[in-house]
């Protein structure tokens, strides 16, 4: 296999999983909203769950705007500018994260990742 088709097959799956990780964020977010929406009343000011929740939609939230405005702007900055802001967010520690499809999709855009910056002189790209 040449070194752009692997640098294709790479940002394809990089492409696929970048998308399917900002869905699983929505849908985490929305499940997040629904599960704060029916939080049993009243509500004690040191109520700790609740705290956690808000900051877990807090977290998500904010994992997902990164993540729309990475497929957002995939084709509009330059590939080595918008692959470091991909793989600085994979790597932050706030990103962690217990939710099993998650943690896959995260480490599938890793390794693809890895395997599309091999061949780097082949961007700029547009995989569109």
């Amino acid at each position: 296999m040449s070194d752009k088709a692997i640098f294709e097959a790479a940002m394809q799956e990089v492409s696929r999983d970048l998308t399917a990780l900002e869905e699983r964020l929505e849908a985490r977010t929305r499940a997040l909203n629904n599960e704060i929406r029916s939080y049993p009343t009243p509500i004690a000011r040191c109520d700790v769950q609740l705290t956690e929740l808000l900051e877990r939609r807090a977290s998500v939230v904010g994992q997902w705007q990164v993540v729309h405005d990475l497929v957002s702007e995939r084709t509009e900055c330059s590939f080595g500018d918008w692959t470091r802001r991909l793989d600085r967010f994979l790597m932050e520690p706030d990103t962690a994260t217990e939710d099993d499809v998650e943690a896959v999709l995260r480490y599938r855009l890793r390794a693809a990742l890895r395997r599309a910056d091999a061949p780097i002189s082949l961007a700029p790209w547009n995989m569109g």
